[in-house]
């Protein structure tokens, strides 16, 4: 007879009732979170730093319309960004989102004024200076 594993047991149970072992993991968070909460905001800081690092990597960090390094955003090229986020949320949950689904096409890096100013259309309307 052999005897099953922790991490076996772990498993069908958590197979049984998915969604009460999903709720137990989610209170125990909850209750470290609250335990350990400067821990818990530094694990989150480095999670989102995570995250921007690696969809600017990819994106580049340049705006594509000025060239700024500062203040910069990921623009939806099509101008449907309002739309996504309704879909999955915010900043964090769209770079979640570009990520796992491999960086697709259709984003752009672009600094928070020319992107507010491109809004819904399809370029940005601020009149940059024209380098010297």
């Amino acid at each position: 007879m052999t005897r099953m594993t922790g991490a076996e047991r772990d498993r069908r149970y958590r197979a049984k009732d998915p969604a009460r072992s999903r709720e137990q993991t989610r209170q125990s968070v909850a209750r470290w979170r609250e335990a350990n909460r400067e821990a818990a905001r530094e694990a989150n800081r480095r999670w989102q730093a995570e995250l921007r690092q690696a969809v600017f990597d990819h994106y580049g960090w340049a705006c594509v319309c000025c060239a700024a390094t500062d203040r910069l955003t990921i623009d939806h090229v099509n101008g449907d960004g309002a739309e996504h986020r309704a879909q999955v949320g915010g900043t964090w949950q769209i770079y979640r989102w570009i990520i796992a689904n491999g960086f697709p096409e259709g984003f752009q890096t672009m600094c928070l004024p020319c992107n507010v100013s491109k809004k819904r259309g399809t370029h940005c309307r601020l009149k940059h200076r024209e380098a010297a």
